[in-house]
């Protein structure tokens, strides 16, 4: 019998067989509206089950922990599984339109739901095993989607790229794995972490190892997350995959390689490393300078994009590392703050960039081109579009009282909670420093494709669908910035998982 938490699971790889059949058997492989439809009912149907489900703990029968498999549905998963799936079914939407007039769209939608699968069931792993699985389900999924386009030499090279730099980083995730297993004879998180609290205590493992295998962990799932220094294969691979996907790239994608560290690092590893958080801190604050740098040399809309999404993980980063290091010192206010402002950007990052990736798609149809220059002006001729971009941009530039700028709020909070150490007081120059950086592209952003006058006509209107489901995003944005305490009373809770026993 299926366990209960794979029951989210369930229809996405149900769907996504049913899909590869109908292609081949039925020779509806060019059917967009069809194909769609199914994809985005499954994944709906995958996130009434996730909403459905209380938390739960469940293993496959015959293998129970600590060696055996474990899945797990508890308030942190269930966050993550929501924004994947609720990504996921906007995305889907908006291909039904977007992918019109593409061959071979059986294969599409099916690895789009394979992909989610392979999201989804990260998030539902106790397990370092389980998790890798659902990992390598998710990875070999989105490389294929990238070089979708495979006529094109630019997706083909794009791929093969974050092909060979996340299989290191899974390498080096796995080698980590491979020493906590040593160390402690068992690859549920859970167990681990309590293992290595009493071989610590017992001298039987030595600090260093185990900060070695913890670096491993994030460097690895690092890859994924797109953190400096590697993140080059992102940059690379929204220009050549299509926008829905790029939406789902920046969105969920590199979120699940976050989550893969906060997992690492509080779950399995525990507070038990001395220097953990200031490694994880140090990549974080990295990650957000080198990439706002990087976005004001880039003429390329998509470029743009994915270098704004390395920098916004940088945040994500930042606030989980400087958590670490408060919850190992004692400031109890300080972790809960900043890992609070982590997690809620998580959501604030995947609403805003999907949707800003989905509006690049539409500008992209209707300019013919991914230079900023001959798009601007653009937006003025969609003008829900116009304003659901506005939305987006001006949440992730953080200007109150958008959702955005309260995520980045939690975070300095979060720092500034801190004793005037140096590490705080250097943390949060650095974090307010890019937080001004930042805002002042996406506003330049707003204001050349909204407020200038058009370069060029629109080649192509965008379809009803593809307004539509930027229009959700932005709606979904102003009702997380007015149900604000509604909003963090799930990330409390997820906070509180992580935080549990510390």
């Amino acid at each position: 019998m299926l366990p209960a938490p794979l029951l989210p699971v369930a229809p996405l790889v149900a769907a996504a067989a049913l899909l590869a059949i109908m292609g081949r058997v039925l020779g509806v492989d060019r059917n967009s509206k069809v194909l769609g439809s199914i994809s985005t009912a499954s994944i709906l149907l995958s996130l009434l089950a996730v909403l459905h489900l209380g938390d739960l703990k469940a293993s496959l029968n015959g293998y129970p922990p600590p060696l055996g498999t474990e899945l797990s549905l508890s308030p942190l998963s269930r966050f993550f599984a929501i924004v994947i799936l609720g990504i996921g079914a906007i995305v889907a939407l908006y291909s039904i339109d977007y992918m019109e007039g593409e061959d071979r769209l059986d294969g599409y939608y099916a690895l789009l739901l394979t992909l989610i699968a392979g999201m989804v069931g990260v998030t539902l792993s106790n397990d370092l095993l389980t998790l890798y699985m659902f990992w390598e389900l998710m990875c070999v999924s989105s490389y294929t989607l990238v070089a979708f386009r495979r006529y094109h030499w630019e997706p083909v090279e794009a791929s093969f790229k974050y092909l060979v730099l996340s299989s290191l980083g899974s390498l080096a995730a796995l080698l980590g794995m491979a020493m906590l297993l040593e160390a402690t004879g068992t690859l549920n998180m859970d167990a681990i972490r309590e293992a290595i609290k009493a071989a610590l205590a017992s001298g039987a493992v030595k600090p260093n190892y185990v900060a070695l295998a913890a670096t491993l962990l994030v460097a690895g799932f690092g890859v994924t997350a797109a953190i400096a220094p590697f993140h080059t294969w992102l940059p690379d691979a929204h220009p050549a995959a299509p926008s829905s996907i790029s939406a789902i790239l920046s969105g969920v994608v590199i979120k699940v390689g976050a989550y893969a560290i906060l997992r690492a690092l509080f779950s399995a590893v525990g507070l038990c490393v001395e220097g953990l958080g200031l490694v994880v801190l140090a990549f974080g604050l990295a990650t957000y300078t080198i990439a706002n740098l990087m976005v004001y040399s880039q003429s390329d809309v998509k470029r743009f994009l994915a270098y704004s999404s390395i920098a916004n993980m940088g945040i994500i980063l930042t606030g989980s590392g400087f958590a670490y290091w408060a919850a190992r010192h004692g400031f109890a206010l300080a972790a809960r703050l900043a890992l609070a402002g982590a997690i809620f950007h998580v959501l604030n990052h995947a609403l805003g960039k999907a949707l800003l990736f989905l509006t690049s798609g539409t500008l992209i149809e209707m300019g013919g081109t991914r230079d900023i220059t001959k798009l601007k002006g653009l937006l003025k001729l969609t003008p829900a579009t116009c304003a659901s971009a506005g939305i987006g941009l001006l949440s992730l530039a953080g200007i109150p009282p958008l959702s955005g700028f309260w995520s980045k709020y939690l975070i300095v909070a979060g720092v500034l909670a801190a004793p005037s150490a140096p590490v705080s007081l250097a943390t949060a120059a650095i974090f307010i420093v890019n937080a001004m950086l930042a805002a002042g592209y996406y506003l330049w952003l707003l204001q050349r494709l909204a407020l200038e006058r058009p370069a060029a006509s629109a080649e192509r209107e965008p379809g009803f669908l593809m307004e539509l489901s930027v229009s959700l995003l932005a709606a979904f944005i102003v009702l997380i910035t007015v149900l604000l305490g509604q909003t963090l009373a799930p990330i409390e809770a997820a906070v509180d998982i992580l935080l549990r026993g510390w």
